[in-house]
């Protein structure tokens, strides 16, 4: 009698751990990071004036996913421009990211626009190409989704702390 309810008990624990766990493990992929990093360097070359230079652009992508809501950094620093930082906050529906994109111009004034952002197993790919047009404040692309074109892949990498 003493090992049925043992028994009953044991069976009684690991459902209720099975059903703790699947929920956790839900909850855990619904809510995640992400970060992407790619910098560009080129091979040194002789200027005019004779000096040895090289370029150096940079990207970084870091999201935050909950559910379908998406916020998130993202930082160009070109190497001809001034650094560009600024926030998105948007939606990702199968892998595509519709978020606006807020920054700081060169000229110290905000301006948003629409970005897109495909996610794949290993790369980030921001959409390129398309006129934009602005609209309540916010330059938003004009044409369709149904031929949107992306550019070079963003590489993933471990968000550090």
């Amino acid at each position: 009698m003493k090992c049925r309810k043992f028994f009953y008990f044991i069976i009684a624990v690991t459902v209720s751990i099975s059903f703790y766990s699947c929920g956790r493990t839900a909850n855990s992929m619904n809510k995640h990071s992400l970060c992407y990093e790619k910098i560009i360097k080129s091979d040194p070359v002789r200027n005019e004036n004779g000096q040895m230079i090289s370029f150096m652009d940079s990207m970084f992508l870091q999201l935050d996913i909950n559910g379908k809501n998406v916020k998130g950094t993202f930082e160009w620093m070109p190497s001809k421009s001034k650094y560009i930082t600024g926030t998105l906050k948007g939606k990702i529906e199968e892998n595509l990211i519709k978020a606006i994109y807020t920054y700081q111009t060169s000229e110290g004034l905000m301006q948003q626009e629409e970005r897109y952002i495909k996610l794949e197993e290993d790369s980030a790919y921001f959409r390129v190409g398309g006129k934009m047009r602005l609209k309540d404040g916010v330059y938003v692309y004009t044409n369709d989704q149904e031929n949107m074109q992306f550019g070079a892949a963003i590489p993933l990498k471990y968000c550090g702390l």
